[in-house]
């Protein structure tokens, strides 16, 4: 086992998402909603996920001149109100270059009063966006102190935490997770996968693993509660998987099979058709069905390696 103290921990999970959290907060992030994107998304059900993400977004590409100026029109012609909306929906536009080139405007014209136009919008521009930092900063505190809360719950009476996660420790984050699910939202990923890639930053290896486990249960309570609508059997069929710890699904999976109490097939198929519809129709592209995917497909890989073993065993009882 590994164990880390708790002003280690508290140090490694300071907030450090702010900036990485902005673009979502801000409504910048725009998931793809395409076809070919949905049916990328199936095929990871059937086959093993990737490696955990190491970036919440893409950095965005550097903005044209064009679209500085097609943007700066936009904010001219619009209300204040308005305004501030179109800062937020194109807060990845918004970096020196866009206040260089109000300058430029400003130099390029005699005209007191459109000098004065421009510069106006310049402070309107920057005071949204402190506006929009002090308000992501807030947030993402707030998350922080949520995502600590869920940590928290793994460590042991001396405040350290052991990998593997002990089993009681495992259900008190369940039930925490469950209670509060509402609430945990993309904004609370977001943070979480920034300490999973601050630890792995600094070669915490096992603390990967703890943050990694919060991820995992929280797409194991998800799923479990949407899968409340589904017909009694898929739905029991998924259940009796999903309900388990990954690191446990072969031996507990063969165990029920064995004593009758799970069809092997019958809950590769509801995973992957009843399941797997489920995620999909979570917001495209979002860091939700990103992580509920991934936790899927290792789910149904698991339960076919099962199935494999088992078919396995059964001929070489034939033979």
């Amino acid at each position: 086992p590994q164990a880390w103290g708790e002003a280690d921990i508290m140090r490694l999970l300071a907030p450090v998402a702010c900036l990485l959290l902005l673009p979502a907060t801000a409504g910048y992030y725009a998931p793809p909603t395409t076809g070919a994107y949905r049916q990328r998304l199936r095929s990871a059900f059937a086959s093993a996920a990737g490696q955990p993400r190491g970036h919440v977004l893409a950095s965005s590409p550097t903005p044209s001149a064009s679209g500085i100026d097609d943007l700066i029109h936009k904010m001219r012609t619009t209300s204040t109100q308005q305004l501030m909306q179109l800062v937020a929906e194109n807060i990845g536009m918004i970096d020196a270059s866009f206040f260089l080139r109000l300058a430029e405007l400003s130099d390029a014209t005699d005209d007191r009063l459109e000098k004065a136009r421009l510069s106006e919008l310049a402070d309107i521009v920057s005071r949204t966006l402190q506006s929009a930092v002090q308000q992501t900063d807030e947030l993402a505190n707030e998350k922080s102190r949520q995502a600590q809360e869920l940590i928290a719950l793994l460590t042991d009476e001396g405040g350290e935490f052991i990998t593997p996660v002990p089993a009681q420790n495992l259900a008190a984050l369940r039930e925490r997770v469950r209670s509060t699910l509402p609430q945990l939202d993309e904004t609370f990923i977001a943070t979480v996968r920034s300490y999973i890639k601050k630890c792995a930053d600094d070669r915490l290896d096992g603390m990967v693993l703890v943050l990694q486990k919060v991820l995992q249960v929280f797409a194991s309570e998800l799923l479990l509660s949407l899968c409340a609508g589904l017909r009694e059997e898929p739905r029991d069929a998924a259940r009796t998987v999903l309900a388990v710890e990954p690191e446990e699904w072969a031996d507990v999976l063969t165990e029920r099979a064995h004593a009758g109490e799970l069809s092997i097939a019958s809950a590769s198929q509801a995973l992957k058709e009843e399941v797997a519809q489920l995620v999909l129709e979570l917001p495209s592209g979002s860091l939700t069905q990103s992580v509920v995917a991934e936790f899927l497909g290792e789910a149904i890989k698991s339960v076919d390696k099962v199935g494999e073993a088992l078919e396995a065993s059964a001929a070489e009882r034939e033979v």
